[in-house]
């Protein structure tokens, strides 16, 4: 059966390398800016290890339509002849319970009858597979989704009982946080090896710095907010008790570290309505900063609302450097990420 993955707006080239890079064979038929399709032989168990994906479902079906389809064609093209076999491979991996949910999602298709479908489904789902509707699907442990675009329906089912972006170590969140799939993209960007050093002066929750922790680099940082480092070294501890206290209460524009001494910097620096700072004071300041703390042959990784801002301040602070910018797409929001590299 073919898999879905479900990603951010702008990580598609990250998620696809990491799919590549982590599964057997893979065999990517379709990728876009919302998802890819892959035919893989791996198991379930290690593509629900995936870390930039923000989630990974098995396919039911796909079917493309030359105008914008009805609710009528969507409840009558579920292919429920598929239920059983994708509920065998599923309990194959992980217990499935007695109950299962629907997420009915769209995109640039306001017509369709979003409670209309989901009713007409439910039945046909809880009749094949004998297992009660549960509205909530926080609190089921199956859920199936439809997709609906504008000229193209995914029916699919979630692998893992919970997203992929979801992680264990997160018990403390705040405004302004990251979405871990998101947060492993940026570290990817990075492009460093395990055992080398990277830094976050603006940790917030700490969510770059613990999805670094996850793929064995040395971490350090911190934040000026009390609350915020309580909250990244509580988050830290939960994956490495000797990684969180290396987070400490400082600031990102002079900080405590030494010259020279990080492999990588990646940061959210704060954007939007997080903070009420002066931002070229922010960004002028912060970019001398990482130039000071990072090598000569250090990466930079930073997710901003002003890239021009940003660019001016990089460019000034890291004059042999090259400078990319990437464009990401959540929560209706577009921040842009600046990479830069020597060279």
């Amino acid at each position: 059966m073919q898999k879905l993955f479900y990603i951010t707006k702008g990580l598609e080239n990250i998620a696809e390398k990491e799919i590549r890079e982590s599964l057997d064979n893979p065999d990517i038929l379709e990728k876009n800016q919302k998802y890819i399709i892959a035919e893989t032989q791996s198991q379930l168990q290690k593509i629900t290890s995936l870390k930039t994906v923000d989630d990974a479902h098995l396919l039911l079906d796909k079917q493309d339509f030359q105008t914008k389809p009805s609710s009528d064609q969507i409840i009558d093209n579920y292919p429920s002849e598929k239920l059983q076999n994708a509920i065998s491979e599923l309990s194959k991996f992980r217990k499935l319970g007695d109950c299962f949910s629907i997420t009915v999602s769209r995109y640039k298709n306001k017509q369709a009858d979003i409670e209309e479908i989901e009713s007409e489904i439910e039945r046909d789902i809880s009749h094949k597979i004998n297992k009660k509707f549960m509205q909530n699907s926080k609190n089921s442990k199956i859920d199936f989704r439809v997709h609906l675009e504008q000229r193209r329906i995914l029916y699919s089912v979630r692998i893992d009982s919970r997203p992929l972006y979801f992680r264990e170590y997160r018990e403390k969140g705040r405004k302004g946080s990251l979405k871990p799939s998101i947060a492993a993209g940026l570290v990817e960007m990075a492009d460093v090896k395990p055992g080398q050093k990277i830094v976050d002066n603006f940790a917030g929750a700490g969510t770059i710095l613990c999805e670094a922790q996850l793929q064995g680099l040395e971490v350090y940082g911190g934040d000026i907010d009390r609350d915020a480092v309580k909250c990244s070294r509580e988050n830290l501890s939960n994956i490495s008790e000797e990684a969180s206290n290396q987070i400490k209460r400082l600031d990102g524009r002079d900080s405590p570290h030494p010259d020279n001494c990080f492999d990588a910097a990646v940061s959210n620096i704060p954007w939007g309505k997080q903070v009420d700072l002066n931002e070229v004071e922010l960004y002028s300041q912060t970019f001398e900063e990482y130039s000071r703390i990072l090598k000569a042959s250090g990466t930079l990784i930073i997710l901003c609302e002003n890239p021009e801002l940003a660019r001016k301040h990089i460019e000034k602070n890291f004059p042999a450097y090259s400078l990319k910018s990437q464009k990401l797409g959540f929560l209706g929001q577009n921040p842009t990420v600046l990479i830069a590299r020597p060279g």
